[in-house]
């Protein structure tokens, strides 16, 4: 009777008939079944790789293990789950996060991408920005309605127990914690007096607070004072200017934005300045004054004709914001932001709604 011999296979499991024709013969069938497995010999065909190594397949109980790991392990989670945390994947323990400083600093690919402008990346990271707004005239807080500001009155609001500035600026803050405030000097723009002393003490009041003040500047001189003493971001409105000549010589300051002001379908201005959009700077409000404090929702149409002059510029709606659903819908026409104030004082825009932004 002819001799038999046995060897133990590649997974240690039983003795196998070492024949070496029977054994070739049945190495075939298997790799016809199985035409991407790896054997001991093929990985030692690739150039200096697997000198050595023997591939096995995996013990049976750690097969197990692992199949009882992906049922208890945690599923990823959306951040909008948890509590005041933005809308990000949190990645779960094996998956791989790479931050700038795990980038070698001679990596060759590190230097070929340019960086993106900063007005760029705020407009990625920010989101729509919602600036509140408050209507000064005679030392108080008014209730600017429709641009008719002869019946403007001391504005009454649950957020606060006065109109005094101070008050109305902390109960706007209570609501949300905003980056900018909108202030329309309107004794300022009207020619009637100045603002000057509440400015102050909003300043000394809230240093963090970045104000956007519409004081109706329209000449160099005033424009320059104002921008040397550093008191927050210039707008310029169009309906105090002449001409042109004062938004074109400020288009590349970074401080100034123009106010494109509307009152029904007229243009408030210099027509020369709404003619020519290549003289405004980077961020531009288009202030519908008919619907300032009507509710009557804002001016998408105008929006869609002031982005066609100028698609690179940031817009920012001002009038008829009613609620979150009028955010979202300036959100969908690629608007940067919103100036609100009736919305926020009736409660309509909420702060998890304003989170959720």
């Amino acid at each position: 009777m002819a001799a038999r011999r046995f060897e133990w296979n590649e997974t240690g499991a039983a003795c196998v008939e070492s024949n070496p024709s029977r054994k070739c013969a049945r190495c075939q069938r298997r790799d016809a079944l199985d035409p991407l497995g790896t054997r001991r010999k093929r990985v030692g065909k690739f150039c200096r790789h697997g000198d050595g190594v023997a591939i096995r397949s995996a013990h049976p109980r750690l097969r197990l293990i692992e199949c009882a790991y992906q049922r208890v392990k945690p599923r990823t989670q959306r951040r909008g789950e948890l509590h005041r945390i933005d809308n990000a994947v949190i990645l779960d323990p094996r998956r791989l996060e790479v931050h700038a400083a795990d980038v070698p600093t001679d990596d060759i690919h590190a230097g070929r991408a340019a960086p993106l402008p900063s007005s760029s990346i705020s407009r990625i990271t920010a989101g729509m920005e919602i600036i509140p707004v408050i209507d000064l005239k005679g030392g108080q807080i008014v209730h600017a309605r429709m641009g008719q500001r002869d019946f403007y009155r001391p504005i009454e609001t649950p957020l606060a127990p006065t109109s005094d500035p101070l008050d109305v600026t902390r109960g706007v803050l209570s609501v949300f914690p905003f980056r900018s405030l909108y202030v329309a000097d309107l004794d300022a723009i009207e020619r009637t007096g100045n603002s000057d002393a509440v400015l102050a003490r909003l300043r000394d009041a809230h240093p963090a607070l970045e104000l956007w003040i519409d004081s109706g500047i329209a000449a160099p001189e005033a424009a320059r004072r104002f921008l040397d003493a550093a008191l927050g971001r210039l707008v310029l409105g169009s309906e105090a200017q002449r001409d042109a000549a004062l938004v074109a010589s400020l288009k590349d300051d970074p401080r100034v934005v123009l106010s494109l002001d509307f009152r029904g379908d007229a243009f408030l201005g210099a027509p020369s300045l709404l003619a020519q959009p290549e003289l405004w700077p980077a961020r531009v409000i288009v202030m519908t004054l008919a619907r300032v404090g009507s509710c009557a929702g804002p001016d998408i149409a105008r929006l869609r004709e002031i982005r066609a002059r100028a698609p690179n510029a940031a817009l920012y709606a001002a009038g008829g914001v009613r609620n979150a659903g009028d955010v979202a819908a300036l959100k969908r026409e690629g608007i940067a932001g919103a100036l609100v104030a009736s919305s926020l004082h009736a409660g309509e825009l909420t702060r998890a709604e304003l989170e959720a932004l």
